[in-house]
């Protein structure tokens, strides 16, 4: 995903280095995207489950079926934090 930076930087090494402070964290496991809690779960989902061609389409059955079961016990909470 195509993330613009927060700010605007003096030098491109001062830009490179960000990236690579980033890069690391990404890696680590240990980002947290900034706008994470600003997308409906149900929208996260379904968007998690198009990013996926691979997925047999049983698979994205099943996937549909219990997001549609289980997505009811979240309407109107509006967007949730979503985490791993």
């Amino acid at each position: 995903m195509d993330r613009p930076a927060p700010d605007t930087f003096a030098t491109k090494t001062d830009a490179e280095q960000w990236l690579v402070k980033i890069e690391a964290k990404i890696l680590a496991d240990e980002w947290i995207d900034p706008d994470a809690g600003k997308i409906a779960f149900g929208k996260y989902a379904g968007d998690w489950i198009d990013e996926r061609p691979n997925l047999r389409p049983r698979t994205v059955e099943l996937y549909g079926y219990l997001l549609r079961r289980h997505h009811a016990d979240l309407r109107g909470q509006g967007p949730q934090r979503i985490s791993r």
